[in-house]
C-alpha cells in the first residue's frame, strides 16, 4: 500500500497497518457519546429510576431486535424531518449510532442474543435485482416501456434519448 502520508518515518509504515480511527468524524463520535450518556445516566426507566448504567449490555445479554428497532425508530424520525430526539434533546443520528455501537460491542464480547428471523429473507436479492434493473434503465439499455395514462390523456414516464422522464401534469 502506498504511503498516504508522504513521509519516510518508519512509524508511519507500522501505523498504516492499524485501525484508521482518524477517519471517523469527531462530531459523529461526540453525538454518539451524548446519546450513550443520556441512556447511561438520564433516561427515564419504567421503574421510575434514571439511566440504565453505562456499558450495561456487558453485564446482561441484549437482543438484536431491541436495538435494531430503536435504531430504525431514530433513523425514521430523522428521515421524517425531526433532528433531535424529544426525550433527550440529542440528535437522532447520534442515538442510532449508539444503538449500532452497543450491538457491535455486545456481539464482539458474546453478550448478544441473535433473535433475527431464522430463515434468511430476500432483501439482498431484491436490492441486487433493483440495482441491475436501474443500471439497465439509466444506461439506456433496451427495455420495455409501459405508458400509464393520466385522466386527462397526458402520458407518464415516456422515454427520451434513452432516459426516462416524468411528465409534469
Amino acid at each position: 500500500m502506498k504511503n498516504m502520508y508522504n513521509d519516510r518515518n518508519p512509524k508511519t509504515a507500522q501505523g498504516m497497518k492499524k485501525v484508521p480511527l482518524h477517519l471517523v468524524p469527531p462530531v459523529a463520535v461526540a453525538m454518539e457519546a451524548q446519546a450513550l450518556f443520556y441512556g447511561g445516566y438520564l433516561a427515564a426507566r419504567a421503574d421510575g429510576g434514571r439511566g440504565y448504567e453505562p456499558y450495561n449490555w456487558r453485564d446482561d445479554e441484549i437482543s438484536v431486535s431491541t436495538y435494531v428497532s430503536a435504531c430504525k425508530r431514530h433513523i425514521d424520525a430523522f428521515w421524517d424531518g425531526e433532528n433531535l430526539d424529544p426525550d433527550s434533546g440529542f440528535h437522532h443520528i447520534g442515538h442510532a449510532r449508539a444503538c449500532l455501537g452497543i450491538m457491535l460491542d455486545a456481539m464482539m464480547i458474546g453478550k448478544c442474543i441473535d433473535d433475527r428471523p431464522k430463515t434468511h429473507g430476500a432483501f439482498s436479492k431484491v436490492c441486487a435485482e433493483h440495482k441491475k434493473h436501474m443500471s439497465e434503465m439509466l444506461d439506456g439499455a433496451p427495455r420495455q416501456h409501459v405508458k400509464r395514462n393520466h385522466p386527462e390523456g397526458r402520458g407518464f414516464g415516456e422515454t427520451y434519448e434513452g432516459r426516462i422522464v416524468q411528465n409534469d401534469y
